[in-house]
């Protein structure tokens, strides 16, 4: 099940913006995972996204060349509806994580996982895991 198309997909793509992409292509690489993903692969997956999560920092060059074109937009208005827009993209990407990653737990539920398992297989507390399975249970029934 894709949480976005390839088309909405090939548009944040092509962002400007380094960290939207990067989004992207872990976007991409859940949906197909997702379905194939056993509690053991799983916890492994959460160690890396852990380790590269821990490392990762915008850096102030990417931010400043993303940003300057918009500074020369000389008409407010403008501006700040382009602003709006580009920074609407980032939300949309870590959205759309957010519900793959209910998506996820459900399934880890659905397949035998207990919350205590699922827990500690995505570092996160019992209940939170809970949360998102209900959150998934939401999203499978729209």
């Amino acid at each position: 099940m894709d949480l976005l198309s390839e088309e909405e997909l090939a548009v944040l793509d092509d962002s400007p913006d380094l960290t939207v992409r990067r989004l992207v292509a872990q976007l991409r690489t859940a949906q197909a995972a997702v379905g194939e993903m056993t509690l053991a692969s799983l916890r492994a997956e959460a160690d890396r996204q852990s380790a590269r999560l821990s490392d990762r920092e915008v850096e102030r060059g990417d931010v400043e060349a993303f940003v300057a074109p918009l500074r020369q937009i000389p008409d407010a208005l403008e501006r700040f509806g382009r602003a709006e827009q580009e920074a609407a993209l980032p939300r949309a990407v870590a959205d759309e994580l957010y519900r793959l990653r209910a998506l996820a737990a459900l399934q880890m539920a659905e397949e035998g996982a207990s919350l205590a398992a699922i827990a500690r297989s995505a570092g996160i507390t019992r209940s939170r895991a809970q949360v998102l399975v209900g959150q998934g249970r939401e999203l499978r029934g729209r």
